[in-house]
């Protein structure tokens, strides 16, 4: 069979250029693949990801405008959380919640994108395409994250803090409307109030922390 291909692909060329210039260079390349084994899904033992015991650590991040607009945050960030400490059964609720503190730093601190618009299903999709168009052409401005672990009997502490360089926003009149939130805009918060120990705006608006306890 090793060849055949080629020459089928080579014939059916010189028949499509029929004699015509040709004014482009062509490659063609055959890879013999062997039959991929079956996986078992077991990691060798040397590969696993071992976790330390909970232990007190800080890291902190400040992403440009230039970073914001090609990265997204929020992979990166739960994969350095995930290598120092690994409480690995904890990851989708860590992932979930520095997602929400993350977008709303980006989106309505960086980007300057009004909560109003999501009041309706067909308001978030003029709200992604705003969100895309003002990310694509962002210069300025930038989001610094903090992450500081601190040990607990049998897991740990994780205390969040994410600043953005936005304007800000009136957090006390939002904690009032929030108490009486029926749209689809605000449900984040809640999540983090259900997930987090505890969190809390400060600054002028522009800085959220949050604090995740973790249990083994």
């Amino acid at each position: 069979m090793q060849g055949q291909n080629v020459s089928a692909i080579q014939q059916a060329i010189t028949e499509h250029i029929a004699g015509t210039d040709q004014l482009d260079d062509i490659s063609i390349a055959e890879l013999e693949i062997s039959a991929i084994q079956s996986y078992d899904g077991v990691i060798p033992t040397a590969q696993k990801q071992t976790s330390l015991p909970p232990a007190h650590w800080q890291a902190d991040f400040e992403f440009s405008a230039q970073v914001l607009r090609t990265v997204d945050l929020v992979p990166l960030l739960v994969n350095v959380l995930m290598h120092i400490q690994a409480p690995h059964e904890h990851r989708q609720r860590i992932y979930t919640v520095l997602a929400e503190m993350c977008s709303n730093a980006l989106e309505h601190g960086v980007l300057g994108l009004p909560s109003a618009m999501k009041k309706s299903a067909n308001g978030f999709a003029d709200y992604y395409a705003l969100r895309a168009c003002r990310l694509t052409e962002l210069e300025k401005g930038h989001i610094k994250v903090s992450l500081n672990h601190q040990p607990r009997d049998g897991g740990g502490a994780l205390a969040i803090r994410v600043e953005d360089s936005g304007k800000g926003f009136d957090f006390k009149q939002r904690a009032k409307d929030l108490a009486n939130n029926s749209t689809l805009s605000g449900r984040g918060e809640a999540l983090l109030q259900k997930l987090c120990s505890s969190y809390n705006y400060s600054g002028k608006g522009n800085i959220i922390q949050a604090e995740y306890h973790w249990v083994i």
